[in-house]
């Protein structure tokens, strides 16, 4: 805030402005986030808009207003997304829409969504990869197909572990699936890996102890 306040002109004065807002998001203070990322989206670069409008759409889901995350993901998703921040903001905003999809139980169009993707997404991108299987792995569990979410928690686990935060959620989905189809002894593993290499993560609070 000190910065912002002070360097209205700096050049980093917006990815400023980002970073507060996540802040805020991130405790939960959403009348604050709401006001940075409104003040985020008047940057004269798309890359800026995008995030903004990611970032309004992943408030409203925390506070389980889905339209208004449809309504934030579509605005980003109709954007121009020829650079490749713009690209990483376009395919965040479709892995969000996703989990709207999935919220309304409309599990085969998220699916349709995924599959698309798949074939869209430039395979050395290691954090979009990640997180496409991660929503399809979340997308799988809601459909009750247990082996196919444990193959897609599987690609993060074994393909991208070098993104820590998408690694981390893998193994704790992993941690209770492999208990779910009778290994317990992979289910003991990933939870172990979980808590030894990401013990303050978020994945590793909702593993708790056991």
């Amino acid at each position: 805030e000190a910065f912002l306040k002070a360097n209205p002109e700096h050049f980093r004065y917006f990815e400023g402005r980002r970073f507060l807002g996540e802040a805020f998001l991130a405790k939960q203070d959403y009348d604050n986030a709401t006001r940075q990322f409104e003040q985020l989206a008047e940057a004269p670069w798309n890359e800026y808009k995008m995030i903004a409008g990611n970032a309004a759409a992943r408030r409203a889901l925390k506070q389980g207003d889905v339209d208004a995350a449809v309504k934030a993901y579509e605005s980003v998703l109709a954007m121009p997304f020829d650079k490749p921040d713009e690209q990483d903001e376009h395919y965040t905003a479709l892995f969000g829409m996703t989990q709207c999809l999935q919220q309304r139980q409309d599990f085969s169009q998220a699916v349709s969504v995924l599959d698309k993707a798949l074939e869209d997404i430039p395979v050395d991108n290691a954090r979009l990869q990640a997180e496409l299987y991660l929503r399809r792995g979340g997308v799988f569990q809601s459909m009750n197909q247990t082996k196919q979410a444990v193959l897609a928690y599987l690609h993060v686990d074994l393909l991208y572990s070098r993104e820590p935060a998408l690694h981390a959620e893998s193994l704790y989905h992993l941690a209770r699936l492999w208990g779910a189809t009778d290994h317990p002894d992979r289910a003991a593993d990933a939870a172990a890996r979980l808590r030894n290499k990401y013990p303050k993560s978020e994945w590793a609070q909702k593993l708790g102890s056991g």
